[in-house]
């Protein structure tokens, strides 16, 4: 039986909230299941909780300016890119923008 392929996309997260519990929890409990990837637009602060998954990770400034406006200006592209390359059965999204792009 193939395994549906799910993305999971997030925006900046600092590694060590409620979002990334839920993430973790997702990724250890469906292993079987589905076959995950997260694709983080912006990176963490904290990347320890990133260690256990299959990614990509497209690093963005830490400075909340350049960040907004590489959300703008990049994002869109990445977010489209990346489900024409990955072609998943679903995606998650952690974020109202992204969601949009989605």
């Amino acid at each position: 039986m193939k395994r549906s392929k799910i993305l999971v996309m997030v925006p900046y997260l600092k590694g060590t909230g409620g979002t990334e519990t839920v993430i973790i929890y997702l990724q250890s409990n469906n292993r079987k299941s589905y076959e995950l990837k997260l694709i983080s637009f912006g990176g963490s602060k904290e990347k320890k909780w990133l260690d256990q998954w299959n990614k990509v990770v497209y690093s963005f400034s830490d400075m909340r300016f350049i960040q907004l406006i590489l959300y703008v200006l990049v994002m869109p592209w990445l977010c489209l890119k990346t489900i024409l390359v990955e072609r998943p059965d679903a995606v998650i999204c952690t974020n109202p923008a992204i969601w949009e792009l989605a």
